[in-house]
């Protein structure tokens, strides 16, 4: 039975002395640890018991010093390398996104198996943060769209046909659809939970974004899935995930600071880079001329320009255009020589002032 580890500071103390042991693999003296962690002898021991009663193989040698066994992580209560579990906590992060989906839910059951059950010892595991942490920005909040993702997992699984209320990112109305539903399909570059279907409307494979599906419910119907549709083939020749059909070479130059980030980065399978001098890049890729090509150049800004296809390179420069128009101020109203202004009445602005009975017979005199 395993009994509770202390929390806080305790916790973080024992587990900068189990790396400690891990970096000794010949041993070190209770002593020399003490030094070392710049804590009393008594709390090595004390420690020391700590990670025996939650599972560490720890021994003393001849020579008094103290050291995990030589199998040591073969022994632990489920057998998983210390790399291993580092591996685990940093998927739970990159799958944070999706908690409360079927597959996050999944996920968390499969981390609680192999980690989260197996006694205090895994409240050691957390620490391994400290090496690598991941974090979701810009990822979608699944948890308002769990009953239509449920739906579209049964339609899945079951191979049946879904009635769905989709908004599209560029209409103003949403569209009624009829899905058959083949993959859920994750993109972390996009943070964004997608599903890949045979649109019976646009009589094609189609993707849609989950979280844009405004109603999701099953049919009677079924549909026999295409056994040979796989996702990477699908999208071969797409830049990240949306199809437009029209295949081109797209070339473009990247000038400083961004040409570094660039070339240090796989846009896509087809990619070629070629060096124009130590601070300026030449990108080559074969990929679909999509939206989503204009929105990576555009978040380039003035650091990138777009050399082929023409047409790219057009409407590129028109959204350039439009940002900067609405950035300048407005432009002040100047008169040209041939634009006629009404001027104003003599008596404009003089005030009606009563003129003296006297006064007027005087000027009728004259």
């Amino acid at each position: 039975m395993w009994r509770v580890m202390p929390r806080g500071g305790q916790i973080t103390r024992i587990y900068q002395l189990l790396m400690e042991l891990v970096r000794s693999p010949r041993g070190v003296a209770a002593q020399v640890l003490a030094e070392r962690r710049g804590i009393r002898l008594r709390t090595v021991y004390r420690d020391l018991e700590a990670l025996r009663r939650v599972g560490f193989p720890i021994e003393r040698t001849s020579q008094g010093r103290w050291r995990l066994a030589e199998d040591w992580q073969t022994q632990l209560p489920f057998p998983l390398q210390a790399d291993e579990v580092l591996a685990l906590h940093t998927a739970r992060d990159f799958l944070r996104p999706l908690r409360g989906t079927p597959l996050g839910r999944a996920f968390d059951q499969l981390y609680s198996r192999l980690i989260g059950r197996n006694g205090s010892q895994a409240e050691l595991f957390p620490y391994y943060r400290a090496l690598l942490q991941t974090r979701s920005a810009f990822a979608v909040d699944y948890r308002p769209h769990l009953p239509k993702l449920e739906t579209i997992c049964t339609g899945i699984q079951q191979s049946q046909t879904l009635r769905a209320v989709y908004w599209g990112l560029n209409r103003p109305e949403p569209t009624l659809r009829d899905l058959d539903p083949y993959r859920l399909y994750f993109d972390p570059v996009l943070e964004g939970l997608y599903l890949f279907a045979w649109c019976h409307l646009r009589q094609a494979i189609r993707v849609f974004a989950v979280h844009r599906f405004e109603h999701v419910r099953l049919t009677e119907r079924h549909f026999t899935p295409p056994l040979d549709f796989d996702v990477n083939a699908y999208l071969r020749d797409a830049f990240r995930l949306w199809r437009e059909a029209n295949v081109q070479q797209v070339r473009f130059r990247v000038y400083p600071p961004l040409a570094r980030w660039v070339a240090e980065r796989q846009l896509h399978a087809s990619q070629k880079i070629h060096r124009l001098d130590r601070q300026t890049i030449e990108v080559e890729l074969t990929v679909e001329t999509s939206e989503e090509i204009k929105r990576f150049l555009l978040q380039l800004g003035g650091c990138a320009e777009v050399l082929s296809p023409e047409s790219l390179r057009t409407v590129v420069a028109n959204e350039l255009q439009l940002a900067l128009r609405r950035y300048l101020p407005p432009p002040k109203e100047s008169l040209s020589p041939g634009d006629k202004v009404a001027l104003p009445p003599a008596t404009a602005g003089l005030k009606n002032v009563p003129v003296r009975a006297g006064a007027r017979r005087q000027r009728q005199a004259r």
